[in-house]
């Protein structure tokens, strides 16, 4: 059996609604469409111009059970790439709002002590 027997339209739009969730999810964090197209393009093992057709819904075409298997499955690469890329992002803020915290008692109290011997 070929691997076209299996093409249809609701596998296309399976992985379509993935990539759409996928790049919204990336733009987010700030970047532009185009920006979130190429930084999840290279975890769903399709060319940016296939993306981009997916994305925009600009051609609807049938595709096959092994090509939505593989790009949903780069979705969720892609999704794991970025929930690490925001922890990372929340731990370093955190430490930052830590250390700025500490500094900002060490001087409230340094002040406090300069007023009272003033």
């Amino acid at each position: 059996m070929s691997k076209y027997w299996n093409k249809s339209l609701h596998n296309r739009e399976l992985a379509r609604e993935a990539i759409y969730k996928c790049v919204t999810d990336h733009r987010r964090i700030g970047l532009k469409t185009s920006a979130a197209l190429d930084q999840v393009a290279p975890y769903l093992g399709i060319s940016r111009r296939k993306l981009h057709t997916l994305f925009f819904n600009e051609t609807v075409s049938p595709m096959g059970n092994e090509e939505r298997h593989a790009i949903i499955t780069g979705v969720v690469q892609a999704h794991r790439w970025l929930a690490r890329q925001l922890r990372e992002w929340a731990d370093q803020i955190d430490q930052e709002a830590a250390r700025q915290e500490q500094e900002e008692r060490v001087a409230c109290q340094n002040d406090t002590i300069r007023a009272r011997h003033a």
